[in-house]
């Protein structure tokens, strides 16, 4: 029997959901925003969640949307050598 509060996993060949999880910190995104909401709308039925819009840094990683995709850097990082 499945409660009303369980997740349900739905595999789509067309569509991609990205979900990275460090802690209490979450990164969602994907290909369909149709499918994104639902998933953000399935996971705050169990979980307190808050939008916090676009993404510009995580984990000390500077995330740049573009045309194309994303570009992701890490620009503070100091190299050095002796």
């Amino acid at each position: 029997m499945v409660s009303p509060n369980d997740m349900l996993l739905t595999i789509s060949w067309c569509h991609t959901i990205y979900f990275l999880l460090y802690v209490d910190d979450i990164v969602i995104t994907g290909s369909d925003d149709r499918l994104l909401q639902s998933f953000i709308d399935a996971l705050s039925r169990g979980f307190d969640i808050k939008d916090l819009g676009n993404l510009h840094y995580f984990l000390g990683l500077q995330v740049a949307s573009q045309i194309k995709g994303v570009h992701i850097s890490q620009p503070n990082i100091r190299m050095i050598f002796s």
